[in-house]
């Protein structure tokens, strides 16, 4: 991976953010670890399943921490080194500029749509509430 020379406006010290990450991965487990037993065992859970079937996100991609952008992990993140959109600095494994960048278009519609969410008042006639 080549070195970038820009640095982060935040840079978390190696044991700080392994906790965060370790701290991260526990809470996530809760619900993980069930649904995985289940899919292991052949079962579904339509109301607990719902973010994996109707979404389809991986396990293993709920699972990883990140930093966030403008944030660098010092020590070098090697887990992170390689994965999409991380560059390293000089100040540790950060999220690149580029990547955000590319991503403008995506960011402006989820913030739009999220920002809309919260003005709406909650719906709890629907199914499953």
């Amino acid at each position: 991976m080549e070195q970038v020379g820009t640095t982060a406006d935040a840079v978390l010290e190696e044991a700080d953010w392994q906790a965060r990450r370790a701290a991260h991965e526990a809470r996530v487990d809760r619900w993980l670890g069930p649904h995985l037993a289940r899919r292991r065992a052949g079962e579904a859970h339509p109301v607990e399943d719902f973010l994996f079937t109707y979404y389809s996100f991986r396990p293993a991609a709920l699972r990883r921490w990140h930093p966030g952008f403008g944030v660098a992990l010092a020590g070098g993140g090697p887990s992170y080194v390689g994965l999409k959109g991380y560059v390293e600095t000089l100040d540790g494994v950060t999220v690149s500029r580029d990547h955000v960048r590319d991503r403008t278009r995506l960011l402006r519609q989820l913030h739009l749509l999220l920002t809309a969410t919260a003005r709406r008042p909650a719906q709890l006639g629907c199914l499953g509430l």
